[in-house]
């Protein structure tokens, strides 16, 4: 029984995990975002999430993360509520920087992450991710914090010729 209590507390613990915003990307003028708060994306925008933006995260988002995508004019924020994207609020475009463009130097670009000799975005670095949890035997709360996991840290950087 304590096993099962631990588990269901470990899934809750999981739930509540802090979302994470993906974005801005720059969708062009083929992303609408069409419709009235709450809907989900318009077919160009889930097109534009499944082929561009799920390389950014593998697909796997959380209940509450957010994508940012923009189209020059307009930017979209839209939040995963489980089963899919629906649309949060709408701001003008500031004009970037979008995550999806970056400027490459004078090698070019190797990948989605990668550019040889000039300036790429992509994982810098990784962050653990930690839970606490709380069982109680015998009247005794006990706290522990364990990790779960480890975050990419995304960001811009160099590339040097070796």
């Amino acid at each position: 029984m304590k096993y099962l209590f631990s588990f269901l507390l470990f899934l809750a613990a999981s739930s509540s995990a802090q979302a994470d915003e993906y974005g801005p990307f720059l969708c062009g003028t083929g992303c609408t975002f069409a419709g009235a708060i709450g809907v989900p994306p318009d077919g160009e925008t889930q097109l534009f999430i499944g082929e561009v933006v799920n390389n950014y995260d593998d697909g796997q988002y959380e209940v509450g993360d957010t994508v940012v995508i923009c189209n020059g004019t307009t930017c979209a924020t839209y939040r995963f509520s489980g089963f899919s994207f629906r649309l949060v609020s709408r701001v003008a475009d500031s004009g970037g920087p979008y995550w999806n463009t970056r400027p490459v130097g004078s090698g070019g670009s190797g990948g989605n992450f990668t550019g040889s000799g000039g300036y790429s975005f992509g994982v810098v670095g990784f962050r653990p991710i930690y839970m606490t949890g709380y069982v109680t035997v015998n009247g005794v709360t006990y706290a522990q914090e364990i990790l779960v996991g480890w975050e990419p840290i995304y960001g811009s950087y160099r590339n040097q010729a070796l």
